[in-house]
């Protein structure tokens, strides 16, 4: 680790719980989001989406077209066993949205 970023590492060990479960949180997505570009690349569409959020049983997916939302929809059961299997989450669900922005 780097001089510069240590300060900040013993910074956010420093915070509340709050603050350390969110940067959690954004690691883990980003950690997910980085393995289905990874896995996934073969797939066109993949570019075009990010994992967003997980809630309970569900998989929030923005995606930047709704053309890239037509394969996810017919790929839904091999993105969430992928899920399920490298990740070990018990999604069965996912809420696909158009978000031009992310």
């Amino acid at each position: 680790m780097s001089q510069d970023a240590e300060p900040l590492h013993r910074w956010l060990q420093q915070q509340p719980a709050s603050i350390r479960g969110v940067m959690a949180r954004a690691q883990r997505l980003a950690q997910i989001n980085r393995a289905l570009q990874q896995q996934w690349a073969a797939e066109p569409w993949i570019q075009a989406v990010r994992i967003a959020n997980i809630r309970e049983n569900v998989v929030v997916i923005y995606a930047q077209t709704a053309s890239a939302l037509i394969p996810l929809r017919y790929r839904k059961t091999a993105l969430l066993a992928f899920l399920q299997q490298r990740f070990e989450l018990t999604c069965n669900e996912i809420d696909a949205k158009v978000r031009p922005d992310y």
